[in-house]
């Protein structure tokens, strides 16, 4: 699912927002949803705000909490609705089940709690199943991701003593029934990654690594005494080339490159028990409660998108910025894109240098009027056209957030 337009209708400070999240005129992708959107703006203008919204329209959806017409639900247009219409809190969302169709979503709030869940008018039963085919439909990171993970590792049972196969048994029970509640779960957000079930499933692949190999090595300790040590080292290389360490396909494809710039990297031999370690470049050991909560922060995001299944999922970041050096918020956006290249990514920051990975269109500044409500800040000229935007995030000044560079001065530039 791809969301491509949100338009926000007394809503708070929201009066009258229409948000177009797709590419403009002119873009070889033109009409399409933007891969990946940046929020950006003062405190108090709404980007957490949005993020929650879209967190609530992909819950409702998992939930099945829809309304269901035997027509598509035509697209409000904020500008021509009644009074009585406008005296209510209204979002429509419009998104993409696939590329040659869009559908739009109203909702409608019946209480002004912000807790109240939506009631969603959709179109049709075959867009709820179609949605409710992606995997994983919505991951979301808030600011209050948990860094204070101590370790990555499967979960010790620590309830029973494994003394009999039985034991063994039902203990394999209870994990499946624990990896199964996970994989079912639609949306993934901060309570999900604070539960060790939650590492435990992500981490299953590196434990029974693990374990094979602990067998592997004692079988061939059992041949020293029988066989020459290049015959046992010529089967042990044999055997690690035709089952390769998990780590090592962590490290390379998913985070040696950004852990390099704290460097730090992931220590590639087995462990005993699937742990994930840290090591410095001199391949000295960092336990993980004493990782900086930078490098804690990037693994901890990282995972998930490198171990789930996320194509055409939606994946929110709050304050993407937090503990991350400038050297890193400028890398951090492409590579949390490399992980998930089929997924939209909603970003919303306060930092220009978050920024300075989009393109002007791929950004929507929020801003607080006069009278107190929430605009978004245009950065183009008449029609929405590559060639009328007049922003380039690239350039910055120490007063303002972006320094707004007339397309011509930016093409004489380059």
């Amino acid at each position: 699912m791809k969301i491509s337009r949100i338009q926000l209708s007394n809503y708070n400070q929201f009066k009258n927002v229409d948000i177009d999240l797709t590419y403009p005129q002119g873009h070889p992708k033109q009409g399409l949803p933007l891969e990946k959107v940046c929020f950006i703006g003062q405190s108090g203008t709404g980007k957490t705000t949005v993020l929650n919204l879209i967190r609530q329209l992909a819950q409702n959806l998992s939930d099945g909490n829809v309304l269901n017409q035997q027509k598509t639900q035509k697209q409000v247009t904020i500008g021509n609705v009644s009074n009585q219409q406008k005296a209510q809190k209204q979002v429509t969302i419009k998104f993409n089940v696939c590329k040659s169709k869009c559908f739009s979503m109203t909702l409608k709030e019946n209480s002004f709690v912000s807790t109240q869940p939506f009631d969603i008018t959709l179109g049709t039963n075959a867009i709820l199943e179609k949605v409710l085919e992606i995997e994983k439909l919505l991951i979301y990171f808030s600011t209050n991701l948990d860094e204070k993970v101590l370790f990555l590792r499967p979960k010790a049972n620590e309830k029973r003593i494994i003394v009999t196969q039985a034991d063994i048994e039902t203990a394999k029970l209870e994990r499946e029934k624990e990896y199964k509640q996970i994989i079912e779960t639609k949306i993934l957000h901060s309570n999900a990654f604070k539960k060790a079930d939650f590492w435990s499933y992500l981490l299953h692949e590196f434990e029974e690594y693990d374990k094979l190999s602990a067998r592997k090595n004692a079988e061939f300790i059992k041949k020293a005494s029988n066989e020459s040590i290049e015959k046992i080292l010529s089967e042990l290389k044999s055997w690690k080339e035709k089952n390769q360490n998990p780590r090592e396909l962590l490290g390379d494809e998913c985070l040696d490159g950004i852990l390099s710039r704290l460097g730090v990297k992931i220590n590639r031999e087995w462990s005993e028990n699937g742990e994930i370690k840290l090591q410095h470049a001199n391949e000295s050991e960092i336990p993980f409660e004493f990782a900086s909560s930078g490098t804690k922060r990037v693994i901890l995001t990282s995972l998930p998108l490198y171990l789930l299944e996320t194509k055409n999922s939606l994946i929110l970041f709050d304050e993407v910025e937090n503990s991350l050096y400038p050297d890193i918020q400028r890398t951090i956006i492409e590579h949390y894109r490399q992980l998930a290249p089929e997924a939209q990514f909603f970003y919303a920051s306060h930092s220009p240098i978050i920024a300075t990975s989009f393109e002007p269109w791929e950004i929507v500044e929020l801003k607080l009027s006069e009278n107190g409500y929430i605009y978004q800040e245009k950065y183009f000229k008449d029609e929405r056209c590559v060639d009328n935007y007049f922003i380039q995030p690239q350039y910055l000044r120490w007063d303002s957030i972006f320094q707004r560079n007339e397309m011509s001065n930016f093409a004489t530039k380059n």
